[in-house]
C-alpha cells in the first residue's frame, strides 16, 4: 500500500472571516461566491482548525482508516 499523505482538496472560508473583508470587495467577491452555492453539490463537513489540540489525532485517524487499520 502507498504511503498515506494528506490531500489539500477543500476551500474552506470562516463565515466570520467573511464578515472582515472590506465593503468594497464584497460586490465583486462575495456576492459572486454565493451565487455558485446553488449550483454545487450540497456538502456537509466537519472542519478542524490546525490549531486545535484534536487537529493531529484526527488526522492520525483518517491515516489509519485509510490504511485499513482498526480504530
Amino acid at each position: 500500500m502507498s504511503e498515506f499523505q494528506r490531500e489539500n482538496r477543500y476551500i474552506v472560508i470562516k463565515r466570520s472571516d467573511l464578515k472582515k473583508v472590506p465593503v468594497a470587495y464584497r460586490p465583486t467577491m462575495i456576492t459572486p461566491m454565493f451565487n455558485l452555492l446553488p449550483h454545487l453539490p450540497k456538502r456537509e463537513c466537519l472542519v478542524i482548525e490546525s490549531d486545535w489540540p484534536e487537529y493531529e489525532i484526527v488526522w492520525k485517524m483518517i491515516e489509519d482508516r485509510m490504511k485499513g487499520e482498526k480504530p
